[in-house]
């Protein structure tokens, strides 16, 4: 090759690595996959899942199950919550039920916002780097 397309090309090159480490400098993704089953971390900002009606239920009557019952362990208490709960009436039962469709309707909209706030933030960044990265 000679000399004068040889320095066409390294000057291509010298180009896309500057283009690469501007890149690179910017990437915050992980360096490496993750292997196992590792889980996403949950993002501290996302809006909490309403408590079952059941689990708002035991709440309520947890204390009052350990008073009255001082020698047993937690598991025994959770069974007897459990049995408490399907012995319950339907009356009774319903305001736990309902409670929990309320909150429950709060976080479906407050989770959609959420979401959507979040995607436009990462749309944000991504044309950020982007832009930057074309003009570099």
């Amino acid at each position: 090759m000679s000399a004068d397309k040889r320095t066409i090309w390294i000057e291509k090159a010298n180009k896309d690595k500057l283009r690469y480490e501007m890149e690179k400098s910017m990437y915050t993704g992980p360096w490496k996959l993750p292997t196992g089953n590792k889980r996403a971390k949950k993002d501290p900002n996302a809006p909490k899942r309403p408590m079952s009606a059941f689990l708002a239920y035991s709440k309520k009557m947890r204390s009052q199950v350990k008073n009255d019952h001082t020698a047993i362990n937690n598991v025994d208490v959770s069974k007897m919550l459990a049995e408490m709960w399907r012995n319950l009436p339907k009356d009774e039962r319903d305001v736990f039920i309902e409670k929990e469709a309320q909150q429950r309707a709060v976080y479906k909209v407050a989770i959609a916002k959420w979401r959507k706030e979040r995607d436009e933030k990462i749309a944000t960044q991504r044309n950020e780097r982007e832009s930057i990265a074309r003009d570099a």
